[in-house]
Order: C-alpha cells, then structure tokens, then sequence
C-alpha cells in the first residue's frame, strides 16, 4: 500500500493498493460498516472527515484479511501521529513488515511534522535537491529555517551575483 495525496484509490492487479490516507480510511471503514457511505450528493455531514481515522480504526480489527506486507506514506509530515500508528497497523506482520514514512519537516504545513518523534527507525537524511534548478534551490535556501542547506541540482543554474 501507499499513500499519496490523490483523491483516488486504485487497486492493481499485483495487489498494490494506491491511495490517500483519507480515501483508504474511507473504502476499509465502508467496508467494515464502520461509516456510514460518503452521500452521493457531494456534501459532506459536519465531521465525516475527522470520523474517518476513527472509523479506520474500527475497520481494522473487522477487517483482519486487509493487511499489508509493505506500507509506504509520503509526505509523512502532514500526518497526525495517530494516522501513521494507523497506516503501520495495516502491516500483516509487524515484525517483518515495510513500514517506511518518506517526509520532510521544512516542508510541514497542515501541522507540525512529528515523524522524528516516532522512533520509528533508522532516519536517512537526504541533503541534495533533485527537484529543482541551483537558481529555485538557492532563492528557497534564502527563506528555510530548518537544518542544513540544500545543494541544487544543477548548481552551474545558480547565479553567483
């Protein structure tokens, strides 16, 4: 399974479920029946969203074939800790399972980012900006507050005046 920020869930034929976390909390919590379905009218009833980690949580002792070998979250650092204890629930075996929370604290919007927090393993630091141009990486490197700078990508972008 992984996560990602779509708002689609696809299953392949593999096994491979592709999914926001949301939209995974939803499909299991039907499922087990506990939620009620989205309406069909697009409106959602006030706090549906918020009952959904709960309902989650509910889905996964009903659904007990619904396990993973591998849970893969991106950009773990817009997710509550409960979210993640959550998602690493879904392993089929906690012990041998994948449990991998790929995110970046200077990147933290919705909430703080409390992945560090979690101990939940070994952390790889990653200090090379493979996203964007030298110039885009050393504008953004003018404003980030976080640990240390990130090297561009293509550093011959940045100039030097």
């Amino acid at each position: 399974m992984l996560f990602r920020s779509r708002e689609v869930a696809e299953r392949t034929g593999g096994g491979l479920t592709i999914a926001p976390f949301h939209r995974l909390a939803e499909l299991l919590a039907v499922r087990a029946g506990t939620i009620e379905p989205r309406p069909t009218d697009g409106r959602l009833p006030d706090g549906w969203l918020e009952a959904l980690p709960g309902a989650l949580g509910g889905a996964i002792g009903r659904l007990p074939d619904e396990r993973f070998h591998a849970v893969l979250v991106d950009e773990g650092q817009d997710f509550d800790p409960d979210w993640l204890l959550l998602a690493q629930s879904l392993l089929r075996d906690p012990d041998e399972g994948v449990f991998w929370v790929f995110h970046d604290p200077g990147q933290a919007v919705r909430c703080p980012d409390v992945v560090g927090q979690l101990g939940l393993g070994y952390r790889v630091h990653l200090y090379e900006n493979l996203r964007n141009p030298g110039s885009i990486a050393a504008l953004a490197n003018r404003f980030y507050r976080g640990g240390e700078a990130v090297s561009a990508l293509r550093d011959a972008d940045v100039d030097p005046g």
